[in-house]
């Protein structure tokens, strides 16, 4: 039995669903979180270590860890491409009723990944083209493309395909979905600025920077959790804009049948 609602709802509505869903899926995706999360906190760790001065400025060593950390900066853009995949085919799963094991959503995954790898470079250079021309197109681009991903695990697009049919989607709802992330982007930005003006003042007594890597893994595992929450919100969106979309394709049909 599905989860998601039958007809199309508000804003309200959708962020309601989608919070209860992530509450029931929450224990089955925790994984993919701290995944996502980890990947977070090992960049932003070593990062941290080569801006603290600890690897010296224009030493061979600097120039090995650049290289590294470009390494590891395309492997983690990587992984987290592979565990998105997973994730969003999780997160149906348990919407749908179903009992997907956490290998199997992997396999899914790994499956879907060549596909999404491909479509985030085509995703990437039209929001930046967009950005480049005026600004504006680019923003409204990286919204009304958002959703290929689902359209990957979900529905087998093409990277291409995944695009077109992800702005189409969107476009006559572009405001409606922009509201529904507004929201949560909101919170989560407060959240940030709190964590960030707590952490700045803790560091005045931490000559150690202790205290700035325990909060940085504490950021990057509240950010894991915001990935699992944040792929769950897109997924109610996706529905409910699909709703909406076979809603005005019926009515389109009974009009031409009435001509």
């Amino acid at each position: 039995m599905s989860l998601l609602p039958e007809e199309p709802v508000s804003i309200a509505k959708i962020l309601d669903e989608s919070f209860k869903l992530f509450k029931i899926s929450f224990k089955k995706t925790i994984g993919f979180g701290l995944l996502l999360g980890s990947i977070s906190a090992v960049i932003g760790i070593m990062t941290s270590l080569h801006v603290e001065g600890l690897i010296e400025p224009g030493t061979s060593v600097d120039g090995q860890w650049a290289v590294l950390m470009i390494g590891l900066v395309a492997i983690g853009f990587s992984l987290s491409f592979w565990f998105y995949g997973a994730l969003i085919y999780r997160i149906d799963d348990i919407a749908q009723g179903g009992d997907a094991s956490f290998s199997e959503a992997l396999g899914i995954g790994l499956k879907k990944f060549p596909v999404m790898l491909f479509a985030v470079v085509l995703y990437s250079i039209a929001v930046l083209l967009g950005i480049i021309a005026l600004i504006i197109p680019g923003l409204i681009l990286s919204l009304s493309l958002f959703f290929y991903a689902y359209f990957i695990v979900l529905e087998d697009k093409s990277a291409y395909q995944s695009l077109k049919a992800s702005h189409k989607l969107v476009w006559k709802d572009w405001w409606r979905t922009a509201g529904v992330f507004t929201v949560p982007g909101v919170i989560a930005l407060i959240a940030v600025f709190g964590l960030g003006a707590v952490a700045g003042f803790l560091e005045v007594f931490d000559s150690d920077n202790y205290i700035s890597y325990g909060f940085e893994a504490i950021f990057n595992l509240l950010s894991g959790i915001f990935y699992q929450y944040f792929y769950v919100l897109g997924y109610v969106q996706y529905h409910d804009l699909k709703l909406r979309k076979t809603g005005s394709d019926l009515e389109a049909r009974m009009t031409d049948m009435g001509n």
